[in-house]
C-alpha cells in the first residue's frame, strides 16, 4: 500500500504537468533546477520488498542545460536500482541534464545507460530511473537556505 502512495504522487505530478496550469509562467528562474534537492527514493530490494531511503541531488544550470549529482542512500540491497547507482552509493553519480518546460532528462556523465526523468511542480520534482530493473521513483523538494 505504501508503494501505491508513491505511484499516485508521481501520476498526480505528471497529470498536473500536462495540464495548462503547469506550463504557464515557466520562463526565467521557474524552470531553473539550480540548487540542492532532498527527499526519498522508492524501489525494490533483494526479496521483492519495498526499499526506501533518502535521496539528494545538486544541480547547476545555464540556459536549458546543466550538470549535477544524484545520490541515493542505503542502496546496497536495492536490486531494483541500476548497478551503477548501487556501486556509487551515497556518493552519487554525476549527471548532465536538459530542461524542457517542467520536464527534465538527466543522463550519467560517465556514459552508462542510466537515465533519469523528472517532472517539476513548483519546488518539488518527481522522478524515475528509466530502464531500472524495477520501478524506481524519486520525490525531491528544493532545499531553501
Amino acid at each position: 500500500m505504501e508503494g501505491l502512495r508513491w505511484w499516485l504522487l508521481l501520476l498526480t505530478a505528471l497529470m498536473f504537468s500536462m495540464s495548462g496550469c503547469a506550463s504557464q509562467g515557466l520562463a526565467g528562474s521557474r524552470e531553473d533546477m539550480t540548487g540542492t534537492w532532498r527527499g526519498t527514493w522508492v524501489s525494490r530490494g533483494m526479496y521483492g520488498d519495498e526499499r526506501t531511503s533518502e535521496a539528494h541531488a545538486t544541480f547547476s544550470q545555464s540556459g536549458k542545460r546543466g550538470f549535477g549529482r544524484v545520490a541515493l542512500a542505503d542502496v546496497n540491497t536495492a536490486t531494483g536500482l541500476p548497478s551503477r547507482m548501487r556501486e556509487a552509493g551515497s556518493a552519487g553519480i554525476p549527471v548532465v541534464y536538459k530542461v524542457d518546460g517542467v520536464d527534465v532528462v538527466a543522463r550519467d556523465r560517465a556514459g552508462t545507460a542510466v537515465k533519469l526523468t523528472f517532472t517539476r511542480v513548483g519546488d518539488t520534482i518527481y522522478g524515475r530511473i528509466v530502464g531500472a530493473p524495477a520501478p524506481t521513483v524519486l520525490v525531491l523538494e528544493r532545499e531553501v537556505h
